[in-house]
């Protein structure tokens, strides 16, 4: 009897190299870092940064440049109006001042508002902006003027401002009262001989640069003298023997002055 013998293969079976996690045909692999991460790994790969430092912190800047980290450089900046170590900033208004940008920062006005555009007119008083009001009117009555003291009145009395001179004219009018003497009656001054009185103040938007005075007689021999002050307290004080006044007599004062 013929035998006949078949030759079967034999399979060898040869597991897959395991990764780095230890899991056969696994895709867990060591970072330049030596770390194991990736497939079955929770660990995050580390990185170079741009100064070769593994997970290091240094990074470009605005400029292109390698900076932090190890390199002990400082970043530079780009300012508000993009320009690179630009010196540009924002002012307490918002905007986008100096530097490159060609504007100035913005300042209270004289309303005290940031940014505002009121100012101070020739008469030196506060005007347009959030203000409500009008400048003055130029070589025409400043605003305000003057403010009779009590027991003091003016006549034909003004004050004009140009933007930089104020010229005045004051009427005052002599306060007095009647009086007899020896059967005679008089207008008697009640104003004292040498004795300063304020009669009156002037505007903020009226105040002399320095102290402003004139002087004068009367045909009687009475000398008057006029003062303004730079806080614009006007004073006013004459020399008599007798203080013996015309009744409802006026004396006028005039002249001009540099604005404060």
């Amino acid at each position: 009897m013929n035998i006949k013998i078949k030759r079967v293969g034999i399979i060898h079976y040869r597991p897959g190299k395991p990764d780095c996690m230890g899991i056969v045909n696994g895709t867990a692999v060591h970072d330049i870092c030596g770390n194991c991460v990736g497939g079955t790994s929770t660990t995050i790969p580390c990185t170079i940064d741009c100064a070769g430092v593994a997970n290091g912190t240094a990074y470009r800047d605005d400029c292109g440049n390698c900076v932090g980290g190890t390199t002990m450089q400082k970043p530079c900046n780009q300012d508000c109006a993009g320009v690179k170590n630009g010196v540009a900033y924002r002012d307490t208004c918002g905007n986008c001042v100096s530097g490159t940008t060609g504007k100035t920062p913005c300042v209270k006005d004289c309303q005290g508002v940031l940014g505002g555009t009121a100012y101070m007119d020739g008469c030196g008083i506060c005007v347009g902006g959030t203000t409500g009001k009008s400048p003055c009117p130029m070589n025409e009555p400043c605003a305000g003027g003057y403010t009779a003291a009590s027991g003091f009145q003016f006549v034909n009395s003004s004050i004009y401002c140009n933007g930089v001179n104020v010229s005045y004219t004051f009427g005052l009018k002599l306060p007095t009262q009647q009086q007899t003497i020896l059967g005679q009656t008089t207008q008697v001054s009640t104003m004292t001989s040498g004795q300063l009185y304020q009669v009156a103040t002037v505007s903020a938007c009226c105040r002399p640069a320095s102290a402003q005075y004139a002087f004068s007689t009367d045909p009687s021999g009475i000398q008057w003298v006029f003062v303004i002050n730079t806080n614009g307290v006007v004073y006013c004080y004459y020399f008599s023997s007798d203080g013996a006044f015309p009744a409802g007599d006026v004396k006028y004062f005039s002249g001009s002055y540099s604005l404060k």
